[in-house]
């Protein structure tokens, strides 16, 4: 992954290039006054980099970090490092409406223009924090904040949806792919085109329970942009 920054307009820090790929010892070749964002997050700096809860969540915690990173079920390392934290309880629902947990991917500050070309890569592990019966139906996705009908739209190439024992009893691959409580991270991987509307940038993870609270953490372990 090369360390380009998100800024269109122009970068801060050591590590930015100016729009005309000129780099500064001060990282200050692009345009003056522009915010620094960084091109990759990894956590390990102690930081959380502003990432807010989203005005759809309604499940996640307040973002912490976790300096020790984060294991699976088996007791196994998932991240070695230190992590960005979501806990997250699932409510029993009684109708077909999910819960939704929405933080944002982008630095406070940071712009949403001059995306177009560009890749967000999110590397996350959702863990169970105790004990399930049948796995529900749940899903983890990139978005946007808006649609033109005033809606939350996920990335169709940054969406990933498992059917539960509700909607597909057989359990088998037909249903979708598992990230809930899973052996290993995995990564949500979107390109912006042109035709993006971009109203800020969001991970959400949702979830429908019918049988009761599910506990669970959201563990991030980066967001880098190409």
């Amino acid at each position: 992954m090369s360390l380009v920054c998100l800024v269109a307009a122009g970068c801060g820090g050591a590590t930015g290039l100016g729009p005309a790929g000129a780099a500064g010892a001060s990282g200050s070749a692009g345009a003056a006054g522009a915010s620094a964002c960084p091109s990759v997050i990894d956590f390990q700096d102690g930081s959380t980099h502003g990432l807010a809860l989203g005005a759809r969540n309604t499940v996640f915690a307040a973002p912490r970090l976790a300096p020790g990173g984060a294991t699976n079920d088996q007791g196994a390392a998932v991240f070695a490092r230190p992590v960005l934290a979501l806990p997250a309880t699932f409510p029993q629902v009684r109708t077909d409406t999910p819960s939704v947990g929405e933080v944002s991917i982008l630095p406070a500050g940071c712009p949403t223009t001059g995306l177009a070309g560009r890749t967000v890569t999110v590397e996350l592990y959702w863990k169970l924090d105790g004990a399930i019966g049948s796995v529900p139906t749940h899903g983890v996705s990139l978005g946007t904040s808006t649609s033109a009908g005033g809606r939350a739209l996920d990335f169709s190439d940054a969406s990933i949806v498992f059917e539960g024992a509700d909607l597909c009893p057989s359990g088998d691959a037909s249903c979708g792919l598992r990230t809930l409580g899973t052996a290993s991270a995995l990564k949500l991987i979107h390109v912006f085109s042109d035709g993006d509307a971009v109203s800020g940038l969001f991970l959400r993870a949702v979830m429908e329970s019918f049988e009761a609270p599910i506990a669970t953490t959201v563990y991030v372990g980066s967001i880098g942009w190409d």
